[in-house]
C-alpha cells in the first residue's frame, strides 16, 4: 500500500546586496509563480511609518513570520524579498517550516554597479554597508546544503 506524498509549498528567498536587482525581480518572479512578496522594507514602513528607519530587526522579524504562517496556512507561495546575506539569517528562515520547498534566487551583481544604481534609487544605503553585506555574503554564499531545493544565480 502505498502512501500519499504531501507536495510541499515552493516559496522562494531572494538573496543579494542592495541594489542587485532582488525587488524588480521579485516583482517579475510574483507574477510568474503567483506568490506573494514579503519585503522586509515594506514591514518597517508599516511598524515604523518609514521604510528608511531599520528600527529593531525583533519587531520586523516577528511581523515577517506572521505573514509567512498566514500564507503557508492558505497554501499560498511567496518571495522573500531582502538581502539575506548572512547565512544565519538565511538558516532561520529555512528552518520555519517543513512544509516549504525553498528555491534561492542570488542577485550576484556586480558590486561596483550596484554602488552606482544606489546612487540613482530615492533611499540609498551607505557604501559602508553595502562593502559589509558584499563581504559577508562572498564569506557565506547560498549553497544546496543550507536547505535549498535550487538556487539560481543571476
Amino acid at each position: 500500500m502505498g502512501f500519499l506524498k504531501m507536495e510541499k509549498l515552493r516559496c522562494f528567498l531572494m538573496v543579494g546586496i542592495p541594489a542587485s536587482g532582488k525587488s524588480s525581480y521579485a516583482r517579475q518572479l510574483a507574477s510568474t509563480s503567483n506568490a506573494k512578496i514579503i519585503s522586509t522594507d515594506l514591514i518597517r514602513e508599516k511598524i515604523y511609518g518609514d521604510v528608511n528607519y531599520q528600527g529593531n530587526w525583533k519587531d520586523v522579524e516577528i511581523e515577517l513570520y506572521k505573514l509567512m504562517k498566514k500564507y503557508i496556512e492558505k497554501n499560498i507561495s511567496f518571495i522573500i524579498d531582502a538581502t539575506n546575506t548572512k547565512k544565519e539569517y538565511r538558516a532561520s528562515l529555512l528552518n520555519f517550516s517543513d512544509s516549504i520547498e525553498w528555491v534561492c534566487y542570488w542577485l550576484d551583481t556586480d558590486l561596483q554597479e550596484c554602488k552606482e544604481r544606489n546612487l540613482e534609487r530615492f533611499r540609498t544605503v551607505p557604501n559602508d554597508v553595502i562593502d559589509r553585506m558584499h563581504a559577508q555574503l562572498k564569506s557565506t554564499p547560498p549553497s544546496l546544503s543550507e536547505g535549498f531545493s535550487r538556487i539560481f544565480k543571476i
